[in-house]
């Protein structure tokens, strides 16, 4: 709809029609930075990684839903893997530690998509529809 306002019109023999706008990210599940800070608890810690690009690879492969990670923010070539991220930390009081120098990269902007068949539904119709 671009900003601008459309209205929507109903055919007498349409019992309801829902529109649902929202902006979207302008990036779909990317890792995020976030400077400055670390988690003060992880689920994972593994040592001689190699290198950043690395240790989100071990991020992305663990065996649980890794939501976080950070690189040599603990030790040299220390990788930390986390499956809170901001947004399930929500309701924790500092659930971060202030590290200059650091970086968290954590999942943002991940959606489930669904796919989704309209049905219209009429008047007529309804004596015919089977559950």
């Amino acid at each position: 709809m671009g900003g601008r306002r459309q209205t929507l019109r109903m055919k007498q023999t349409s019992d309801l029609i829902e529109v649902s706008c929202k902006s979207m990210p302008q990036k779909l599940c990317e890792f995020q930075p976030m400077k400055g800070k670390i988690l003060k608890t992880v689920d994972s810690v593994y040592q001689d990684v190699e290198d950043l690009d690395q240790c989100k690879e071990r991020c992305l492969s663990e065996n649980f839903e890794c939501n976080s990670y950070d690189f040599m923010s603990a030790g040299t070539k220390i990788c930390r893997l986390s499956h809170h991220s901001s947004a399930s930390l929500s309701h924790i009081q500092e659930p971060y530690i202030a590290v200059d120098n650091t970086t968290t990269y954590e999942l943002r902007g991940c959606y489930q998509l669904l796919q989704v068949k309209l049905i219209k539904v009429t008047d007529n119709s309804l004596g015919q529809m089977k559950i």
